[in-house]
């Protein structure tokens, strides 16, 4: 149902211009846009056909009566609300919601407004200059285009200002870097100078030449405290001399070059003066390591330099030149020294030789190079006759080495070695040859020895196969002559095993594998699980297995029934279907050992005895009734039979035998 159906139409009425109708729709009671009309607010807004308006100027609606309102809300002129979009809708389009923003405003006012909002972001004397552009706006707007130009001409003005503007901040910005780095004084001028700048920077150039001419100023003052440390590093009347020369420095540093010359040919005169000091002192110490007459002689020279040091070089040329003299002194001396050790180390003929030499060799060593010439030969020849002896001695425990009719041979050829030793290289040459000889024979009998001992090797090895492979065959007799003896061992125990009580043909005594074997219990006997043997489903089996070898043998008979005929008085077990009974006459072939007693029977029916035995065969065969708890008030009485080897069955006799009180011990 459409309902009431209004329309406004206008080309600048200031109305939504919309084609609407009343709606009931799941967000409740709302209008649907039948028609959109291109020049009304409506369609400026976003508004479009289909929309569902839920809400409008943040009401919503939700009462037939306030229909009216409504409508007259959509219908009435939007012109006097004071604002240009202050006014919301809230649709429902395409089932999502909307919020769209009513403008009320005209192209014309559009643009207008636009105009006032650039004029409001200039500044200074252009905004004045746009505010006079807008006074020109004419009521019917019929002027906007022109005066939009001429505010686009003064826009450009305005950015080519602030273009310059940001130039002009770059430079400030750099003379701020600049006068960071003045020395002190001159900083405090120049941070000064730039607290003139004015705010448009009007006066930039200017105070940019105070600061180039303070920058000149703070050079002279880094240069001023320069001088100042290096007058402060200087002693004495160089010191005095410079701090009065600073003193004449002008507060304007104007006469800094000047005074600074003076100081620096001061400053020069001091080092010079400690270099000359440096070098006396070094020339003092090297006159001190000088020995004898050159030290004397360095001395006398020394002490002849002039107190400002004029002749200094002149002296230091002389004590240098004394200086070498010494060096070469020592070194001859040294020299000298070297050879008279050579010479002690020498043998007999060749250091008696030595010595004579070394006696001619004048005190300050002039003859040195021709007698230390002469030595040197001598003791060349002695190293000679040290090798040749050497290696004579050499061949002698090379022959040593050789084989009977060689080593007869070399010793032979080594008696023809001269007492100097000077034929011991063709001695030698003839050794080697010998030698050569001796090892070809040596390789051929090496290897005659090599297959002899492969051959003894292989009858060794013949030999012990041999002897190996009869220890293997005796092994493997007496190996299978022990298993027969074990088989007819176990051939005789299982005699005696298969007289021991059991179950059929499962008897204690018998190991694993043989009752594997049987193949009459599933799954495997074992004390820890319950077996099923020869297919009987009225009783279960278990083992007990020690080394191997099964010790017990436990029938579960199942529970038993309380009758009459067990709980009453032992004398009183008589009747059939008993299980209890009929275990006691099927065990009645055993020799009994013992029963329990009255007593137990009652104890046991009371719970404070668990278990009632009767023992057959010397403890091998056992019928146990004991007690299961299978809960707290519910308990069951189940049977055994219980079959022993005889070595577990003695000690289970031992430690189950009651033990009674006799009259005696009362």
């Amino acid at each position: 149902m459409a309902g009431f159906s209004g329309q406004v139409s206008a080309t600048h009425d200031y109305k939504l211009g919309i084609t609407f109708a009343s709606k009931l729709s799941p967000w409740g009671r709302s209008f649907v846009v039948l028609e959109v009309k291109p020049s009304g607010i409506g369609a400026k807004s976003g508004l479009k056909e289909g929309d569902i308006i839920v809400s409008y100027d943040s009401h919503k609606f939700t009462k037939w009566a306030e229909y009216h309102e409504w409508t007259e809300a959509f219908t009435q002129s939007l012109i006097n609300r004071g604002c240009h979009n202050c006014a919301t809708i809230e649709i429902i389009r395409s089932e999502l919601e909307m919020t769209l923003t009513v403008d009320n405003r005209t192209d014309e006012e559009i643009q207008k407004d636009s105009l006032e909002d650039r004029v409001a972001e200039l500044e200074g004397g252009f905004k004045d200059r746009g505010e006079k552009i807008l006074s020109q706006v004419k009521d019917d707007y019929s002027n906007l285009s022109m005066l939009d130009m001429k505010l686009e001409f003064l826009e450009e003005e305005y950015a080519e200002f602030l273009s310059s503007l940001s130039d002009l901040k770059d430079t400030y910005d750099g003379l701020m870097i600049t006068v960071k780095s003045f020395e002190k004084e001159s900083k405090m001028m120049a941070l000064n100078v730039l607290s003139r700048i004015a705010g448009d920077f009007s006066n930039l150039e200017k105070i940019a030449q105070e600061i180039v001419t303070l920058q000149k100023r703070s050079i002279s003052e880094k240069e001023y405290i320069s001088l100042e440390k290096q007058v402060k590093n200087l002693k004495g009347d160089f010191k005095k001399q410079s701090v009065s020369l600073l003193s004449e420095i002008a507060d304007d540093l104007s006469n800094l070059d000047e005074v600074r010359g003076q100081i620096v040919i001061v400053v020069n005169q001091s080092r010079k003066d400690s270099e000359n000091k440096e070098k006396f002192k070094s020339l003092r110490e090297e006159v001190s390591e000088l020995e004898g007459d050159f030290k004397k002689q360095a001395k006398r020279i020394l002490i002849e330099i002039n107190d400002d040091f004029s002749n200094l070089e002149e002296i230091e040329s002389q004590i240098q030149e004394i200086s070498a003299k010494s060096i070469e002194y020592k070194g001859r001396r040294d020299r000298f020294e070297s050879l008279k050790l050579q010479v002690a180390g020498l043998d007999e003929n060749s250091r008696s030789q030595g010595e004579s030499l070394l006696a001619d060799i004048t005190d300050d060593f002039s003859n040195l190079d021709v007698v230390g010439s002469r030595i040197q030969e001598i003791i060349a020849e002695n190293l000679q006759y040290r090798i040749d002896k050497s290696k004579a001695y050499s061949l002698k425990q090379e022959v040593a080495k050789l084989e009977d009719d060689f080593r007869t041979q070399g010793e032979a050829i080594l008696l023809q070695v001269n007492d100097d030793f000077s034929n011991v290289d063709s001695i030698e040459s003839q050794i080697a040859e010998l030698s050569v000889r001796n090892n070809e024979w040596l390789a051929v009998e090496k290897k005659n020895q090599e297959e002899e001992a492969k051959r003894l090797a292989e009858e060794q090895r013949k030999e012990k196969e041999r002897l190996a492979e009869e220890k293997r065959k005796k092994a493997e007799e007496a190996r299978k002559e022990k298993e027969r003896l074990a088989k007819e061992q176990r051939k005789l125990e299982l005699e005696k095993i298969a007289l021991n009580p059991g179950f059929k043909g499962l008897k204690p005594g018998l190991t694993r594998n043989e009752i594997r074997l049987m193949k009459v219990c599933f799954p495997e006997l074992s004390s820890g699980n319950s077996s099923t043997c020869y297919d009987r489903d009225n009783m279960k089996f278990q083992g007990e297995f020690r080394s191997g070898i099964l010790r017990v043998l436990r029938l579960d008979m199942g529970p038993v029934v309380q009758s009459q005929t067990f709980f009453g008085r032992v004398a009183e077990h008589v009747g059939d279907g008993d299980i209890v009974i009929d275990m006691r006459r099927a065990l009645d072939k055993y020799e009994m050992d013992y029963q329990y007693s009255e007593r137990d029977r009652q104890l046991f029916n009371e719970g404070e005895k668990d278990k009632l035995y009767m023992v057959y065969e010397k403890g091998q065969v056992a019928l146990l009734l004991t007690h299961i708890k299978k809960s707290t008030y519910d308990i069951d009485n189940h049977l055994f039979v219980e079959y022993r080897d005889p070595e577990t069955a003695k000690k289970f006799l031992q430690d189950n035998r009651p033990k009674k009180a006799k009259s005696s011990d009362f």
